[in-house]
């Protein structure tokens, strides 16, 4: 079997770069809540509607991807002259002509016009995911994955063992401090106290730790 006939279906075709997730998630064109129709109108091969013809080929999936819920239209060779038409929920019907534009002036004319500003973009998204980056943070993802490698914390047990004080058996049942025996007798008052431990434990210089 040919390799070619293993290609995904989506790869297909002129452009393909066009159906990928990360040519679709970039500069989104994100539009007005009140738009709820768009439409495209332009004539292929007319020097005047060459930008609108471009951006037709190369952004409007992205302005499919990024606004499922809006009905979007194009009519190709109906006009001489290339523009939008949109028809908000309100009975608004707004034209925003383009002739003449280059493609990179008509998305900055769309974003104007009838796309939302990156403010209000950005405070949308924090009210869907309220949780942002924050140096206060800790776990996978996050600058520091425990809260032991903060200076002032206690330092995780797997690299510094605990003062006997603070193991769970030894809080409930002190008692058990004086059956150590020998091994008592071998351990500071920092060992078994703990208030400052992290400077001695078993006599042994606790490993360096990048608080940065």
């Amino acid at each position: 079997m040919p390799l070619k006939s293993f290609r995904v279906a989506f790869l297909r075709g002129p452009a393909a770069v066009r159906r990928t997730l990360a040519h679709l998630e970039k500069d989104p064109l994100k539009l007005r809540n009140r738009v709820q129709v768009l439409a495209l109108h332009y004539t292929k091969n007319e020097k005047n509607h060459q930008g609108m013809s471009e951006f037709a080929f190369w952004n409007l999936s992205q302005l499919q991807y990024n606004n499922p819920n809006v009905q979007i239209l194009s009519f190709i060779n109906q006009t001489p002259a290339p523009f939008f038409r949109a028809f908000c929920d309100t009975g608004e019907d707004i034209l925003v002509d383009v002739d003449g534009y280059d493609r990179v002036s008509i998305i900055n004319h769309l974003r104007k016009v009838l796309c939302k500003s990156p403010a209000k973009i950005a405070a949308e998204a924090l009210k869907k995911d309220p949780i942002q980056p924050n140096p206060a943070h800790f776990g996978w993802g996050c600058k520091r994955q425990c809260i032991c490698t903060t200076l002032g914390q206690v330092p995780c047990p797997a690299l510094i063992p605990l003062p006997y004080a603070y193991r769970g058996k030894y809080r409930v049942r002190p008692e058990l401090l004086e059956d150590l025996g020998e091994e008592r007798e071998m351990l500071t008052e920092q060992d078994i106290c703990g208030p400052n431990y992290q400077i001695v434990i078993n006599k042994q210089e606790p490993p360096k730790q990048d608080y940065e």
